[in-house]
């Protein structure tokens, strides 16, 4: 929503933080700003299985990243994907 941009980078930045700290088997979490649509935002969710998946719905930072975002955003649009087949090669972590 109008104004509630940096709010929800802030809340999205410190989700994506947690999930890279305690979520190995969450193989993609990342929250992308569309450079076309200022309040827009994406986020993209890869895991390694439906375990990792519903495990990653219960952890305490998902929970608090989906309820604060509520009053956040305006509007959302979800689309679930299957991957058929994919090669996934785990990048080595960098350390700020």
């Amino acid at each position: 929503m109008d104004g509630a941009g940096e709010a929800f980078d802030r809340l999205a930045e410190a989700t994506v933080e947690a999930v890279r700290r305690g979520e190995p088997d969450t193989l993609v979490y990342a929250c992308h700003a569309v450079k076309s649509a200022p309040l827009q935002r994406i986020v993209y969710e890869l895991y390694r299985d439906e375990v990792a998946y519903r495990d990653h719905q219960r952890q305490p930072h998902v929970e608090r990243f989906v309820n604060e975002r509520q009053a956040m955003v305006l509007a959302t649009n979800v689309i679930e994907l299957d991957v058929n087949a994919a090669k996934v090669v785990p990048l080595p972590m960098v350390t700020y």
